[in-house]
């Protein structure tokens, strides 16, 4: 597994390369607590997109059902302290991982 930290000034334009790369693709969203534990938020829902918002310091995450019939929910995550990249060992892209004040957001692809 290898893992690419993506430079803040990057945030952006990565959150849309990765989104261009991987809409379309079922997900999972968990998010990681040391206070409340491993919490799922979505599952099977597929990617829309991700974005960084650099005036509100805010990323967020997409997910629904394509063509406009299905359930849709935006995942808002903010504080955000850094955005990596996990690839599995073919260099597959399998988890975005986005680390905030002592949390941590996990959204797994599901190829």
């Amino acid at each position: 597994m290898q893992t690419t930290t993506i430079p803040r000034v990057d945030w952006p334009s990565e959150m849309k390369a990765f989104s261009d790369r991987n809409a379309g693709w079922q997900t999972s969203l968990e998010v990681l607590d040391p206070e409340f534990g491993a919490q799922r938020q979505q599952h099977e829902y597929q990617l829309f997109g991700v974005t960084y918002d650099r005036r509100d310091q805010r990323l967020q995450i997409m997910l629904g059902t394509f063509g406009g019939v299905g359930p849709h929910v935006t995942h808002t995550i903010g504080d955000v302290e850094s955005i990596d990249i996990l690839h599995d060992d073919a260099g597959h892209e399998t988890t975005l991982r986005i680390k905030q004040s002592g949390a941590q957001t996990l959204l797994r692809i599901d190829r």
